[in-house]
């Protein structure tokens, strides 16, 4: 019996098929005697309303532990203190409250690797997700109408379609300013609005304020940047041009996606509304957040709300804790772009990790919820004492502290010899200079092969970290010459496959007339390969046709669909035509001239893509990626592979969304493919590591996890690591010093060049 009022529950009589109770009053009730399977349902009720009633004589707040920052540097166990709390939860309550594990996008494959790599044989209570899984997890448990994803290549075409039709004559003045990059720049330029929290009309009631020649009346809102001096009148009003294109090119596509399609911000900001209206799902989980360092406004209040409504909530951030007493005053931080060996000052190292605590610690106390700072002092990672004592030195060169034993001095702890490729930092870290990036990955290529000879490392306890992309084929080329196995760690973009190059060339073909290089490049994609014929022979009789028409200076190859006057006359007569070369123009060069000419003055997207999809199959491109893939794999080239088999089914989810946004828009054909090449650009695809021993080459801001023994870094260089990219913006820095005098917070270019 479980005491639960208004019963006692205690019997006071017993009769032939009856019991009866007293109540609270005194009075007595007579119930009929329950089947054992009523009495089961009757104690469980009876259960689980006591417990409501147990739980609800404290106050809510008192249940949650409030919000726990994780402080310490770089391998001081932040990571390792969370995996260890997920797999505990796991193995004393597989059925317990839901535990999310919130990590980065490109870092949910490895946390769950990682997660279960200790003994763990599953998580059922566990769930590791970036914030845009977690909106597609959430969405699946919701009862709304599903939204379709759609991606930033097919938005980037609906903005190039929006600027090709063109409008008011100070728009086209904005948009042939950004050069060929616009649609990408204007898409950026949208969604950074977005992430700030703003809609259209926020941005259009910003617009009619500076019409009426109004001036900013309160006060900024972050002062963490200093102001630059206010902008001219000449400042206000091209800035005013600027929003005013830009305004409008939103408004146009926010009418095609509607309520339909969701990108990156939309569901951050779905995500937000769902959170703050419903808190059945997630309420009482435990979150952990990890290897975070910088969030939009947006994504930073999709995260409060999430520790909001959770029983405990751990954030690590890499800060180390001497650099500034997080406890009691918030971070200092010096001038943008400027360093100080100040032990206050927090540029360039611990700078971005600080101001995500401050403005963390800021919202939750906001909120309401209490803020602890646990801190991690140790260092587990760095097993050699000597490599731990260059870490911390280099901590205390660029982050202004100073370690007990001495090292935080960089005069003191950074030794260099005289010739290049011998300094030395610490027997733990080798520093060698070279004049060249080919000379820096040939030496690391030769380490690497020496280490391995020594039967102390395997290829897959080594990673190649290097600054920016540039690396890549260099990197590619150099380990190919000395066999040595590796693996990129990263998404492969797919402009330069040939696939793409195919249909980039193809838009360059007039549609009456086809140049002799444009035809040739598209020949030597091989997609056209015919049914039975080597590819060597495909090679020579293509590089036979370009000497036939370099011969009798043939520069138009074709016209209307058709061979030229003069290709065909040299093709009947010229004795070093063979069969194969006349195979090839028959059957590769007449089909990419009849597609061309299939494009009409104007057509349909729908229409267009129809072409360029019946085409593929006509002539078995899916069978060509294929044999393509096979032949990758056979040459040990995994990650090409890789590449070639999702490279159809990219094609096809973007051809869908293009369909869906602009099928039934008519545009000629030369603006249908400046439209489609519009968002090749953004397509990338995922590419998984391989179980092999490899070398895994990793791009600079990736590879947390990476089980390394062995870590090379290339291109370091003070202030260029990794490479700040320029990639082109639609506001300058005294444009967007104007916005913030409005309270419009955009990212400042000199810390995005940082």
């Amino acid at each position: 019996y479980i005491a639960h009022p208004p019963f006692s529950r205690v019997p006071q009589e017993q009769g032939a098929g009856k019991r009866r109770f007293k109540t609270g009053g005194g009075e007595e009730r007579r119930l009929a005697r329950p089947t054992p399977c009523q009495a089961r349902e009757d104690l469980l009720a009876l259960k689980l309303r006591s417990t409501e009633r147990m739980f609800s004589c404290f106050p809510k707040e008192s249940r949650r532990m409030g919000l726990t920052f994780l402080v310490g540097p770089a391998g001081s166990g932040k990571t390792e203190w969370i995996l260890q709390e997920i797999r505990q939860r796991e193995r004393e309550d597989p059925l317990g409250h839901p535990v999310l594990y919130i990590v980065p996008d490109h870092m949910t494959h490895d946390a769950e690797r990682v997660l279960l790599a200790s003994g763990l044989s599953g998580a059922i209570r566990t769930q590791v997700l970036s914030l845009s899984r977690l909106f597609w997890w959430l969405e699946g448990e919701g009862k709304d109408e599903p939204l379709r994803p759609v991606s930033p290549a097919a938005v980037q075409a609906l903005l190039a379609y929006f600027v090709a039709r063109g409008g008011s004559r100070s728009d086209e003045g904005v948009f042939a300013g950004l050069g060929p990059d616009a649609p990408r720049i204007l898409r950026e330029a949208i969604d950074e609005f977005r992430h700030s929290q703003l809609t259209a009309r926020d941005l259009e009631d910003l617009y009619e304020r500076l019409g009426r020649g109004e001036r900013p009346t309160q006060e900024r809102e972050n002062t963490e940047l200093p102001a630059r001096g206010e902008a001219s009148p000449a400042e206000l009003l091209r800035l005013r041009e600027k929003l005013g294109a830009l305004l409008r090119l939103w408004q146009k596509r926010d009418r095609v996606l509607g309520e339909r399609f969701v990108d990156y911000p939309g569901r951050l900001a779905r995500l937000a509304n769902r959170l703050r209206n419903s808190r059945e799902l997630l309420n009482e989980s435990v979150v952990y957040v990890d290897d975070f360092e910088r969030l939009s406004p947006l994504e930073l209040e999709v995260l409060l709300l999430l520790i909001g409504m959770s029983r405990e909530a751990y954030v690590a951030l890499t800060l180390d804790p001497e650099a500034s007493s997080l406890r009691s005053n918030p971070p200092t931080f010096g001038n943008a772009g400027e360093r100080s060996d100040a032990p206050g000052d927090l540029r360039p190292l611990w700078a971005d990790a600080a101001a995500l605590y401050e403005r963390l610690r800021k919202g939750a106390e906001a909120r309401g919820i209490e803020v602890k700072v646990k801190e991690f002092r140790g260092r587990p990672r760095y097993l050699h004492p000597d490599l731990r004592r260059a870490v911390e030195c280099v901590e205390g060169f660029f982050g202004g502290t100073k370690h007990a034993d001495g090292y935080g001095d960089g005069e003191t702890c950074l030794r260099r010899e005289a010739h290049p490729g011998a300094a030395v930092a610490a027997p733990g870290m080798h520093i060698s200079a070279y004049a060249r990036p080919s000379e820096e990955v040939e030496a690391a290529a030769q380490e690497i092969l020496r280490l391995v000879g020594t039967g102390a490392y395997r290829f897959r306890d080594i990673a190649v970290y290097f600054r920016d992309e540039a690396y890549g084929p260099l990197l590619e080329a150099t380990f190919a010459r000395h066999r040595i196995p590796f693996f990129q760690v990263t998404r492969a973009g797919v402009a330069a496959h040939p696939f793409f190059f195919f249909l980039g060339r193809l838009a360059r073909l007039s549609r009456r007339r086809a140049d002799r290089e444009t035809v040739l490049a598209c020949l030597r994609t091989e997609l056209l390969l015919p049914q039975g014929m080597e590819v060597a022979r495909f090679r020579e009789a293509v590089d036979r046709l370009e000497l036939l028409a370099r011969a009798y200076e043939i520069r138009i190859l074709g016209a209307g669909g058709e061979l030229s006057r003069r290709l065909k006359q040299v093709l009947a007569r010229e004795e070093r035509v063979t069969e194969d070369v006349n195979r090839v123009v028959r059957e590769s060069l007449l089909p990419i001239l009849r597609l061309r000419r299939a494009f009409h003055e104007r057509l349909r997207v729908a229409e267009g893509i129809r072409l360029l999809d019946a085409f593929g199959e006509e002539h078995r491109f899916p069978e060509r990626f294929r044999d393509w893939e096979e032949e990758a794999r056979e040459r040990g080239e995994f990650e090409r592979a890789q590449v070639h088999r999702q490279i159809w089914r990219l094609w096809r989810s973007y051809a869908d969304e293009l369909t869906l946004l602009l099928g039934n828009a008519e545009l000629t054909a030369d603006e249908f493919f400046h439209v489609f090449l519009a968002g090749f650009e953004g397509l990338t695809v995922g590419l998984v590591p391989p179980t092999l021993d490899q070398v895994h080459l990793v791009l600079a801001d990736r590879g947390e996890f990476a089980d390394v023994r062995v870590a090379f870094v290339l291109g370091m260089a003070d202030g260029s690591f990794p490479r700040s990219r320029a990639s082109g913006s639609l506001f300058d820095a005294r444009e967007r010093e104007a916005l913030r005098a409005w309270n419009v917070e955009l990212a400042d270019d000199e810390e995005e060049e940082r």
